[in-house]
């Protein structure tokens, strides 16, 4: 049997969970920021503050002249990789091998596992599905090697690649399934 890997991202994952802890902030956009060389730096921003320019690495005073509401969020510099365990811990549900993928990523071998929830399309579903309703903007793709799963899952036009379908899956005409 040929190995089967799913790869999850998490592209939007500590301001997901700040949102997910404080409802709030749902349609306000804010980012979480850090001291760096005398100023505080952003270190994450929700979709709603990037859709306005805002971006990782602004400092907060630029970002300030964006938008001059911003809330801004003290971050905590282990918070994506505490997240990334128990979401990792989370996953064993479907699969006993998840890895970590720092800073916002997690890979699990998932050969053999998804005819247990009637294949492939279905088992990736449950788990996007589940993801989504707990609050987290996740990306996936499944394929038959690791490299391939995470290319497509951050690139791709399609979450289910076939075997030796790597080039087409990335390609800009291939349809997103």
């Amino acid at each position: 049997m040929a190995g089967r890997y799913l790869s999850l991202w998490f592209r939007h994952l500590k301001t997901d969970y700040t949102l997910i802890r404080r409802p709030a902030l749902l349609n306000k956009p804010f980012v979480l920021a850090s001291p760096d060389h005398g100023r505080m730096t952003i270190t994450a921003a929700n979709p709603k503050a990037a859709d306005e320019g805002v971006s990782t690495g602004m400092a907060v005073a630029d970002a300030r002249v964006l938008i001059p509401g911003l809330e801004v969020l003290d971050d905590s510099p282990n918070l994506a990789g505490q997240l990334l365990r128990l979401l990792a811990l989370w996953c064993i549900r479907y699969t006993p091998t998840v890895g970590v993928d720092q800073p916002d990523g997690l890979v699990m071998d998932i050969t053999g596992c998804a005819h247990l929830w009637g294949g492939e399309d279905l088992y990736l579903t449950q788990i996007l599905s589940t993801l989504r309703g707990k609050g987290y903007h996740v990306h996936a793709a499944i394929a038959d090697t690791i490299a391939a799963a995470w290319a497509v899952a951050h690139y791709g036009h399609t979450t289910l690649v076939e075997p030796g379908e790597h080039t087409k899956s990335l390609l800009p005409s291939h349809p997103r399934r």
